[in-house]
């Protein structure tokens, strides 16, 4: 673990300034795919970025909802950097509803930018993950082994990213139709992160126990599978017609 990162007299926070390098990492593949989305560069990047704005509010406001007890003894905490957390899977869903939103305005098929976003959206949940792991949130369970006494559950998830990441880039080539590349790396990542959620020392509960972060990921698979299985006939179908 490393909660500060010494730059010469400075002691920045690890997690937010690996983040920031994220950020600064999205925004940079975003150049490298712009051929990718039928619209003007300006607009994919200014659409990118809006993106990154509306997920991190997103993810804050998940976390307050999530966290409301807290949330209601200390309502300045919501803008407060320091004292509140911060929910991966709130700033996936609003970073995506941005995206499909952003799309529509210039009448452009939001899977299709989906798509050509997959590479930053990694970049940014590799940064997330690897903040958590320097920073010291969502320690892992306890194991048996005396020199490794918790799951490095960070590590278990940068490698289920890292994983993603080469799988998108053989899938490219046999890309079926606008939306496939990224249902299927919703339907693996949610997979993966199931696993590991498995390792995580703590978390939001729901019921009888369960982590909020296994029914999202679960519901993720769920609805990319069925996804992937209600589209892939339909396309099959147009393919073989317009032949």
């Amino acid at each position: 673990m490393l909660p500060f990162i010494s730059i010469g007299p400075l002691a920045l926070p690890s997690k937010p300034f690996i983040f920031i390098l994220g950020i600064y990492a999205c925004l940079w593949i975003v150049d490298l795919v712009l051929d990718q989305v039928d619209a003007e560069p300006e607009w994919v990047r200014a659409t990118a970025f809006r993106a990154i704005i509306v997920g991190l509010i997103g993810g804050r406001l998940v976390f307050a909802l999530t966290h409301l007890p807290a949330t209601i003894a200390n309502p300045a905490s919501i803008i407060w950097p320091i004292t509140i957390g911060y929910s991966l899977w709130g700033s996936i869903l609003f970073g995506t509803l941005s995206l499909i939103f952003f799309s529509r305005q210039q009448n452009l098929s939001p899977l299709q930018l989906l798509d050509a976003f997959l590479q930053p959206i990694l970049a940014l949940l590799a940064a997330s993950v690897l903040g958590d792991y320097l920073g010291g949130p969502g320690f892992g369970t306890t194991t048996s082994f005396p020199r490794l006494p918790t799951h490095p559950v960070q590590i278990y998830e940068l490698l289920v990213v890292v994983a993603a990441f080469f799988l998108l880039r053989y899938l490219q080539p046999f890309k079926k139709f606008e939306g496939w590349l990224s249902l299927v790396l919703a339907a693996f990542l949610s997979a993966g992160f199931l696993f590991t959620f498995n390792f995580r020392g703590a978390g939001t509960t729901w019921g009888n126990g369960f982590q909020v972060n296994q029914i999202a990921a679960f519901a993720i698979l769920i609805f990319a599978l069925a996804t992937l299985a209600y589209l892939a006939p339909n396309n099959q179908k147009e393919s073989l017609t317009s032949n």
